[in-house]
């Protein structure tokens, strides 16, 4: 599975992600010093058209998530 393209949303979704803040996790929001992600950010298609970026969908949306010590290693 881990070869397969789909292998790290699946994981982060494994991880209890929402697919819309699977989607708009970016670079700027994972850590590897702290190993660490920060869930602040979502991204969801409407109208099949137009993509729209907004904050969690609740306060407790918005958290800090370790990474899995595998994908850290240097």
């Amino acid at each position: 599975m881990k070869d397969d393209r789909l292998y790290a949303p699946l994981l982060l979704s494994l991880m209890g992600l929402r697919p819309a803040e699977v989607c708009g996790l970016r670079w700027s929001d994972i850590d590897l010093n702290a190993a660490t992600l920060d869930m602040s950010n979502t991204r969801t298609l409407m109208g099949n058209k137009t993509v729209v970026e907004k904050d969690t969908k609740s306060m407790a949306g918005g958290r800090l998530l370790p990474c899995p010590r595998w994908c850290v290693r240097p």
